[in-house]
Parts: C-alpha cells; sequence; structure tokens
C-alpha cells in the first residue's frame, strides 16, 4: 500500500473526501511560496501538490494561469509578465 493509498483508505473510512492544496512552484516567491505551503498544511490539506509553472497553462483556470505567471515572472529574468 502507497502512502496515497493508506492518505485516501484513512479519509474514506472517515467519510470524508481528502483535501488536496495546490500551489505552482514559487508563486508569489520562492520564500512566500513556502510559506503558503506551510499555512496549507498547518490549515489542515491532507496532501498539497506543487506544479511545476510553464508559460502556456492554457488547460488551466485563470485563478492557477495567473499564479504560474506570477511565478515565473518573479523567478525567472527575461519574461514579458
Amino acid at each position: 500500500m502507497t502512502n496515497l493509498d493508506l492518505l485516501f483508505a484513512t479519509t474514506r473510512a472517515q467519510g470524508r473526501a481528502a483535501l488536496i492544496g495546490y500551489l505552482p512552484a514559487g508563486y508569489p516567491t520562492v520564500d512566500g511560496s513556502i510559506e503558503l505551503l506551510t499555512a496549507m498544511i498547518d490549515g489542515g490539506c491532507d496532501l498539497v501538490e506543487v506544479g511545476m509553472p510553464f508559460s502556456d497553462p492554457v488547460l488551466d483556470g485563470p485563478v492557477i494561469q495567473h499564479a504560474a505567471q506570477t511565478a515565473l515572472a518573479e523567478n525567472y529574468v527575461g519574461l514579458p509578465y
């Protein structure tokens, strides 16, 4: 049984869905993303997904698109954001 299997079995036994947080790496800055990830865990997230920001997140909604663009602009020189 993997850790994910165990997590989902535990939340299922508790009669609830797992709370999964998502954050693009480096949003809004590298230090800021560490604080936000810590806050998600402290706030009760069962699992946190850290995404790699990329310049063309067309399949993501506007909030994730903006976060990815901000992460790229704050952490990489020469991008037009």
